[in-house]
């Protein structure tokens, strides 16, 4: 005895079309975004350490990136840097952007780059100033730069990714400092402690430069 399947109704057999259709593009999609969606979830490769390669060669995984004649012959006032060598680059905790020290006869000099172009921000002259310690704040926007000035006063200026400039000792003309040293960052990036003396202070102790206000004063205990 032959046995007939019934056919399925018009509209049920365009509803299994549209239904097979659909899980083909999503198969589809699928292969084609899960490499991209596999390689997000591992998080984005840290970009390739800057070094310090030659007295004229900043290296990037081992190969040169950047070099003296790269840099401008004068900085941002217009004074001459007075190329000789490199001597530190220290990137900020995002691998965004590394400050460069360089030396010239008898003074160093500092340069903001952004890691992703080689792009040159910035650069400014240290006149007769030594650089000691390169210290970034913790959304990596602003570095502290410690220096001994060449009468042998120590200071620290801050270099911001946007090209921003400060001498923290001289930054509240009320409040000059007669040295200031010792940065460290408080954990949202605002405030600088250091240790320094008021000009008009023979005391010296803890003090802290509000970054938004550019005011500086004596550090309370319970300041951090």
């Amino acid at each position: 005895m032959t046995r007939f399947t019934p056919s399925s109704p018009p509209h049920r057999r365009g509803f299994l079309r549209i239904a097979r259709s659909l899980f083909l593009v999503v198969l589809l999609a699928g292969t084609a975004l899960g490499p991209a969606l596999g390689q997000s979830g591992q998080g984005t490769a840290p970009a390739a350490p800057v070094q310090v390669t030659d007295p004229h060669t900043l290296s990037r995984g081992g190969k040169a990136w950047l070099r003296m004649s790269d840099f401008p012959a004068t900085d941002a006032l217009g004074a001459d840097l007075g190329h000789k060598q490199f001597s530190m680059v220290q990137s900020n905790p995002a691998g965004t952007h590394a400050v460069v020290v360089g030396t010239g006869e008898n003074h160093q000099w500092l340069a903001v780059v952004e890691l992703a172009t080689g792009r040159i921000i910035d650069t400014r002259r240290l006149t007769e100033a030594g650089v000691s310690s390169v210290l970034w704040d913790p959304r990596g926007t602003t570095a502290a730069v410690s220096v001994v000035f060449g009468s042998g006063r120590e200071g620290i200026v801050l270099l911001g990714v946007d090209g921003g400039f400060t001498n923290v000792g001289a930054a509240d003309p009320a409040h000059r400092m007669d040295f200031v040293k010792n940065p460290r960052w408080s954990a949202d990036g605002a405030r600088l402690r250091a240790t320094g003396r008021f000009v008009d202070d023979p005391t010296a102790g803890e003090v802290e430069f509000e970054r938004a206000s550019r005011k500086l004063h004596r550090a309370s205990p319970a300041s951090k």
